[in-house]
């Protein structure tokens, strides 16, 4: 820190500046010549600073400081606002980037711990008295109790504890499922396979809106801009629609993020698919549609990058006749009223409704009640289904109408080859739902979990001091190259 302040001599434009601390007297200089003004740097202790400042009550003195906050609340000091100048914004930005990037506790404690500008000149009043700022600032916190530091929140950095965070979307209706029916048995499967390597791992689960492209990358963001990232083995992922984004800020943070659900086709260093592309459904959807013997499918589309590639990879296919229909992001029942009037005058017969789980419900809700039903020879085949019991919906009419799911939903276990995957985790699902499906995903969300924290003990097996650091360009490396087989 360095307190610089001005001394107005008599003639009005000309300045003494004395320097407290170091200071850029040059560019300071320079800012001042901007405006017409000279000043000559003299050096004065922090010492000859108090003195002067008690005796200007008595003088006729006047003095300008730069970082006028911390005399707040002096009556003989008040605050000059000056226009804002772009060269101090700028290294503003870079500095908070910078903690970011490289020190993200301090980041974090930087905004947490805020006293008052009185609390920061008592510090410098003891500091002047005393033979250091770390000393006067260490004295003052002990003395003030307001801002002792409860020592539960501090985090030991030998601890052995991991976290994998999972995020779920919040109109799912199996996500208490998930969390009450799944994870408790995934936790205890996992745990022993960590104690091999004397480390445990604990879940969060965080509901976000997957429709959105923001809201994930934002919970990423403030959960690895904290001390929080050293414990982070990785994330899981339901969302969609915002996984490009978060893979962006997955990459340079070196964090492993795992989409549990198909998502758009993008590169990402650090990101990877437990759950199948968009190009191994569209294949799955073309077969059904030629096995059955039907040579035309309408499309129903909405404007999104995962609609966008399921089109793209549909369009490979040259023994189907495909027919486009444009879709709004958000549909109401007066636009799913004319998209249907749009098929009927096509004789469109085959839909697949390319779209996400609530305009598909919209969509086959008016279907039903204009006649275009399984039982009147129109066949509805859908990418994204919310499956619920709950009958007390407007679109109630969709739940009863038949429909086909084409999606990477594993049922029950006779959707697993025999012989295959993690016999424990299969024989825990099947007592745990009996004769109920399987929720959707989870198959893949344990898929993702395993890969995560096996992988990881496979990696501390290889190199123990890993533990120490789990975020950089050799332990991602390490995690690519380890193989295992882990799916469910």
């Amino acid at each position: 820190m360095y307190l610089p302040y001005y001394k107005l001599e008599s003639n009005g434009s000309a300045f003494d500046l004395f320097v407290v601390d170091e200071c850029n007297s040059t560019r300071l200089r320079a800012c001042a010549l901007d405006y017409g003004t000279t000043f000559s740097p003299k050096a004065m202790s922090r010492t000859d600073l108090y003195h002067k400042l008690n005796a200007t009550t008595n003088n006729t003195e006047s003095f300008f400081f730069l970082d006028f906050d911390i005399w707040e609340g002096e009556e003989t000091v008040s605050a000059l606002n000056v226009p804002c100048r772009e060269q101090e914004v700028d290294i503003r930005i870079g500095d908070v980037v910078t903690l970011q990037t490289y020190a993200p506790q301090l980041f974090r404690f930087i905004y947490n711990f805020k006293p008052s500008a009185t609390s920061l000149r008592q510090i410098l009043e003891r500091e002047a008295n005393g033979d250091n700022i770390d000393e006067a600032a260490c004295t003052w916190v002990i003395e003030n109790e307001t801002y002792k530091i409860n020592s539960s929140t501090l985090m030991d950095y030998d601890a052995s504890g991991y976290v994998v965070v999972l995020f779920v979307c919040n109109d799912d209706s199996f996500k208490n499922r998930y969390k009450y029916e799944l994870f408790p048995f995934l936790g205890k499967h996992i745990t022993n396979e960590m104690k091999q390597v004397t480390s445990y791992v604990t879940f969060r689960k965080y509901t976000i809106n997957c429709t959105s492209e923001d809201d994930m990358s934002a919970h990423f963001e403030m959960l690895t801009t904290t001390v929080e990232l050293y414990r982070l083995l990785g994330v899981v992922s339901m969302s969609v629609e915002g996984a490009q984004k978060a893979s962006a800020l997955a990459a340079p943070r070196h964090v492993p993020l795992m989409l549990a659900d198909v998502a758009p086709e993008f590169g990402g260093n650090t990101t990877w698919r437990v759950a199948a592309r968009v190009l191994h459904v569209a294949s799955a959807l073309t077969h059904f549609v030629r096995s059955s013997g039907w040579a035309r499918l309408a499309v129903l589309t909405q404007p999104t990058k995962l609609a966008a590639d399921y089109c793209d990879a549909l369009r490979h296919n040259t023994t189907i006749t495909f027919g486009h229909f444009q879709l709004p992001l958000r549909i109401t029942r007066h636009k799913a009223k004319e998209t249907i009037d749009s098929l009927q005058a096509a004789n469109a017969r085959i839909v697949f409704i390319n779209a996400d789980s609530k305009s598909a419900e919209v969509i086959l809700a008016v279907a039903d009640e204009n006649g275009m039903t399984y039982h009147n020879g129109f066949v509805w085949i859908v990418r994204d289904w919310r499956p619920t019991t709950d009958t007390n919906t407007s679109c109630h009419e969709a739940r009863r109408t038949t429909h086909f799911v084409m999606s990477l939903w594993i049922r029950d276990s006779r959707d697993i080859p025999s012989r295959e995957g993690n016999n424990a985790l299969q024989e825990h699902l099947r007592a745990k739902f009996k004769d109920r499906p399987w929720p959707p995903h989870a198959v893949s969300i344990a898929n993702a979990f395993l890969t995560l924290t096996i992988g990881f003990k496979n990696v501390f097996k290889q190199n123990p001091s890993t533990r120490y650091d789990l975020h950089n360009k050799q332990v991602t490396s390490d995690f690519v190259r380890i193989k295992f087989g882990l799916c469910v």
